[in-house]
């Protein structure tokens, strides 16, 4: 969750060595522009559940949460524990 600086630059170097990498945008341009670079992008707002969490989330070998924490916690996490 959260493709921020660091988690895009991971992302950039995992890419070339065969990974899938997947992440999230809370914008819609933004996500656009990632896939183009071979990520698979969902759009989560930090409030709701990110659309078709078993597609996004079924597959996952290793998980980063990379986005700002707030009040109570992680968002990503608290939603989709």
């Amino acid at each position: 969750f959260g493709l921020g600086y660091i988690a895009q630059a991971l992302a950039r170097a995992l890419i070339p060595f065969g990974w899938e990498v997947s992440g999230t945008t809370t914008d819609p341009a933004r996500r656009d522009a990632l896939e183009k670079e071979g990520l698979r992008v969902f759009l989560f707002d930090n409030s709701h559940s990110i659309m078709h969490p078993h597609e996004a989330l079924g597959d996952i070998t290793h998980l980063l949460l990379s986005l700002p924490t707030d009040a109570e916690g992680d968002p990503a996490f608290g939603i989709h524990g």
